[in-house]
């Protein structure tokens, strides 16, 4: 399977929607018309190049509810954190196992 080149058209086309807002690998996908895999290598080269590029602006919801899909947009700032479960499996574990003993 051979890799799609982003060319130069291509890169400004996603670099101007990066500036414009928030965009996900789905939306980049549709601004450029390459495939998933090389706008997800695009975004992770740029982040690894350590000059101004890219930030997770925001998480968004998948096909799910969960907050699993990160925004992208151009810039230097830091990455937002991604919100995680309110308990651990521990404290969820523990809570169910009270709510058992203790019965109907």
């Amino acid at each position: 399977m051979s890799r799609q080149p982003v060319t130069a058209p291509l890169a400004i086309a996603m670099v101007k929607a990066l500036e414009k807002g928030c965009q996900t690998y789905d939306e980049l996908v549709a601004v450029s018309g390459l495939k998933k895999p090389t706008v997800a290598r695009w975004i992770k080269a740029l982040r690894d190049a350590r000059v101004k590029g890219v930030y997770v602006e925001q998480w968004v919801e998948d096909v799910n509810g969960r907050l699993f899909v990160p925004c992208f947009r151009w810039g230097e700032r830091p990455d937002a954190k991604r919100p995680g479960r309110s308990l651990t499996s521990a404290e969820r574990m523990r809570a169910l196992r009270a709510s058992r003993k203790a019965g109907p």
